[in-house]
């Protein structure tokens, strides 16, 4: 599973807005959209928190998944927005029952995976 949090949404919303603020969570459902498998479910865990569930992917398949979302988030929103700041994701990845045989468990390793990005721009 990943575990996706939006770096510095609060500050986001705070500064530009919370039409911005929508528009950053449109285009971060979009990407996940657009990046998942028909087996893959996603949804919105919290205020700027994401989860996805991808069932038969290994550690290795789902980083790789994770780098992808990461990569085209940041670039749809600079693409959408045009804003002078970067908006990026962290993402943390948990894999059952490697990391952990409760949904608590497996939350709690993404989480902790999780690390705020430092901008690219």
């Amino acid at each position: 599973m990943l575990l996706l949090d939006l770096d510095d949404f609060k500050s986001l919303n705070d500064t530009l807005g919370h039409l911005t603020g929508d528009t950053v969570l449109q285009q971060a459902a979009e990407v996940l959209r657009s990046n998942l498998r028909r087996q893959d479910r996603a949804g919105r865990f919290g205020g700027e928190e994401f989860l996805v569930v991808m069932p038969e992917t290994g550690l290795r398949g789902a980083a790789t998944s994770a780098e992808r979302i990461r990569r085209d988030f940041e670039h749809a929103v600079a693409s959408k927005l045009r804003l002078e700041r970067a908006v990026t994701v962290s993402i943390g990845v948990a894999t059952y029952p490697g990391d952990g045989q409760e949904a608590r468990d497996l939350l709690d390793r993404a989480d902790a995976r999780a690390l705020p990005r430092k901008s690219q721009r």
